[in-house]
């Protein structure tokens, strides 16, 4: 599955759609006097209590920039990407960035179910691109010496002996802030009032939608106008399957953990195609010794193998094909975080329908802090925090 425009045409789907729909009828919700839901009906800088994540997509909707400016602080997003103060008439190409407090909500949603984004290493991001230092643990250091310090050694000397000069070597990494996004269409018709919770669909719907798509291309991405994903890294370290019968055998577990980076073994975690299940469950070693499930099944289902978690993922490889099992150590992954989520609409795209067309880009990326597995001191065998099989 490759992440392309038209995957993403339809991000937040006709959910969405309809709870645009029933949320411009719905009444102000109170809670002890504090305002949790509802719209403003009369808009501009009227009713400023009224702010909510549903109150700013309605004024999205009906381009009241008076409302937008005074009381969300919104800003105008550009179609090149070049952020500006609201004035009259903006949003017409671009598209207003969503207030700092709802797109915490909107990433905490998009962190609950999230593989990557929880475990990586986040680095927010001011401007579309930056910059950052790495240290280049690529090549061969030699015998006796450890590539994991970036070219800094130490040696042993004398008294009043003469220490030898070292010094470490850096590489620099480059995030862009990759543009994912989508759009849906909703009818200007009025419906009945709805008896759910909108504000907090509207926010699931689209913090979840984030959550997947940037979740798979952290681990699929080709790193063409969207993340380098680990399955795709140079750095990622790939391992022969045994052939033993099964998609998943006990000496592939083994031969994964050999490769992976000594000191990944306490933070890595396991991701499974959900339909491996039955290889986990019959995993044995040579000796006939159930490794997973104890002998009267009645057992909870496997939550952890070689004492690291296991989770189980569509976003995985289809079973027997590389990648359906990957062994991950995201914090050396990089997360590169613009959090400027941008919403647009537009009532002219179809317009002959009847139809208001809403916009949704999330603009982030992500990639290896490694270039490439790492040699270790004996000069020959290589580890990495990113393996799978093939």
């Amino acid at each position: 599955m490759e992440i392309t425009t038209e995957t993403l045409r339809g991000l937040i789907g006709d959910g969405v759609a309809e709870a645009l729909k029933r949320l411009e009828a719905a009444p102000v919700e109170r809670v002890g006097g504090t305002v949790v839901g509802g719209v403003s009906m009369d808009g501009g800088a009227a009713d400023a209590q009224v702010k909510t994540f549903g109150d700013f997509l309605m004024a999205v909707k009906r381009n009241d920039t008076k409302r937008l400016r005074t009381v969300y602080g919104a800003r105008y997003e550009g179609a090149d990407g070049s952020v500006k103060a609201l004035a009259e008439g903006a949003g017409s190409t671009g598209g207003y960035l969503v207030p700092t407090e709802f797109v915490a909500r909107l990433l905490q949603v998009a962190g609950e179910n999230a593989i990557v984004r929880p475990r990586a290493y986040i680095q927010p991001m001011t401007s579309n691109t930056l910059t950052i230092p790495a240290l280049d643990q690529t090549g061969t250091a030699g015998a006796g010496k450890s590539n994991f310090f970036g070219g800094m050694t130490a040696s042993w000397t004398g008294e009043a002996g003469t220490l030898a000069s070292t010094d470490p070597s850096f590489e620099m990494l480059t995030l862009v802030a990759n543009k994912l996004g989508g759009y849906t269409l909703s009818s200007t018709e009025m419906v009945d009032d709805s008896a759910i919770a909108l504000e907090q669909l509207l926010i699931n719907l689209i913090g979840r939608t984030i959550e997947w798509y940037e979740d798979y291309g952290f681990l699929r991405g080709n790193g063409v106008a969207q993340p380098l994903g680990v399955l795709n890294a140079p750095a990622a370290k790939s391992v022969t399957r045994a052939g033993g019968g099964n998609n998943l055998d006990y000496a592939d577990v083994v031969g994964m953990l050999k490769v992976l980076l000594p000191s990944s073994q306490g933070n890595a975690v396991w991701i499974l195609h959900p339909y491996l299940l039955p290889d986990l469950a019959a995993l044995q070693q040579t000796n006939n010794t159930m490794v997973t499930f104890s002998s009267n099944l009645r057992d909870a289902l496997p939550t952890r193998l070689m004492g690291l978690p296991v989770i189980f993922s569509e976003k995985a490889s289809a079973p027997g094909s590389a990648g359906d099992v990957m062994l991950c150590d995201f914090s050396y992954y990089v997360v590169g975080d613009r959090k400027s989520l941008s919403i647009a609409s537009s009532e002219h795209y179809k317009f002959i329908n009847d139809q208001m067309t809403w916009r949704f880009t999330h603009r982030v990326d992500g990639q290896p802090w490694l270039k490439s597995a790492i040699t270790l001191a004996d000069n020959t065998n290589t580890v990495s925090p990113f393996v799978y099989l093939s």
